[in-house]
């Protein structure tokens, strides 16, 4: 099959977008032909058979960016159609990609729009409406009409988030994200008081770098380090021996699901991965913004004995594997688009 897949970045050390190369290689292992249309490409392609063509953000930001991007998306859709005749396009997280497609898919070009976030605008529901389907990880993160849904899960790469290592000693409390208002890190801080707690991850906008000034107070506390390649980020993982993600409910964090599949429990705020929870859902989920709710959980896992919780960590894993995997989630969307030719 021959797969047109429209992105918004291609880097693998992106700290935001940067597991969508892996998705796409995955994609590439299973198709007969992997054009990428994407609008920043800082690397080259990784397979044989894949074909990455930019809007070119790489190249130039300056004032009449849209305008440049919106002549470049024109001139590589014609030059796709016509030199690959891609049987199915794919966008990824980017309503708007749908909607520009549609003057170039034909009738016979189905467009399949992945969407994960709880905000409604006007592009999800055109995209919706000019879509053959949509996909998102589950019912619950796709906050439109579900008649076109396909759940597929979340894509972790349980090949290379996996148990290893052993928890340090004193223990560790992790948290993985963008340094970012939403992230509420200060509910974490203020419940993990006198726990040695590290927060892995890097402002981007102007409005973050004033939210982690803003973290300075906590500074005798915890231990901030900038970004780092998925590859490191396992290696802090397995590191840990509690991971927290204290973003508001109706996020959809991939980096619990990761800490998961490496085994370790993750406190989150968001009851999106309820169902991925097994048995430990009321021991996993806190109140949001509730630091006493969090420190009791914290204090509760921590008591447990590191076999304890390991053994959880990999009942834990096993669900991750099932439901939110690379290979379900790339399998799945295989099978969508041959049913959709």
């Amino acid at each position: 099959m021959k797969i047109l897949a429209i992105i918004q970045c291609w880097d693998n050390q992106d700290q935001v977008r940067g597991f969508t190369v892996g998705w796409m290689e995955k994609l590439a292992d299973k198709a007969e032909e992997l054009v990428i249309l994407t609008l920043e490409q800082r690397q080259p392609s990784t397979k044989t058979n894949m074909f990455i063509y930019s809007l070119g953000k790489e190249k130039y930001q300056g004032f009449w960016r849209r305008f440049y991007y919106l002549y470049q998306w024109h001139r590589q859709m014609k030059k796709i159609i016509r030199k690959h005749s891609p049987q199915v396009i794919f966008t990824h997280m980017a309503p708007i990609y749908s909607v520009l497609a549609y003057p170039y898919a034909r009738p016979s070009i189905p467009i399949i729009t992945w969407f994960l976030h709880p905000k409604i605008h006007f592009f999800i529901k055109l995209a919706h409406w000019l879509s053959a389907k949509v996909v998102s990880a589950s019912e619950n993160s796709y906050p439109y009409k579900k008649d076109k849904l396909v759940a597929l899960g979340h894509g972790i790469d349980t090949d290379l988030f996996a148990p290893g290592g052993s928890p340090e000693s004193p223990p560790l409390i992790l948290s993985v994200g963008r340094i970012s208002r939403v992230k509420n890190y200060e509910t974490l801080l203020r419940a993990a008081k006198g726990q040695k707690v590290f927060i892995i991850g890097s402002p981007i906008t102007d409005e973050d770098k004033i939210y982690f000034k803003e973290l300075e107070q906590y500074q005798d506390q915890v231990e901030f380090l900038p970004a780092l390649p998925r590859k490191e980020l396992v290696n802090w993982y397995h590191k840990c021996s509690l991971h927290v993600n204290s973003t508001s409910p109706g996020s959809g964090d991939k980096v619990s699901l990761e800490a998961m599949a490496c085994g370790r429990p993750t406190l989150m705020a968001a009851s999106t991965f309820a169902d991925s929870l097994s048995g430990f859902k009321d021991k996993l989920i806190f109140k949001y913004q509730d630091e006493k709710d969090l420190t009791d959980k914290i204090n509760y896992w921590l008591s447990l004995s590191v076999p304890e919780r390991e053994k959880i960590g990999l009942e834990l894993r096993q669900k991750i594997v099932k439901d939110h995997s690379l290979d379900h989630l790339t399998d799945g969307l295989i099978g969508l688009f041959q049913s959709l030719n």
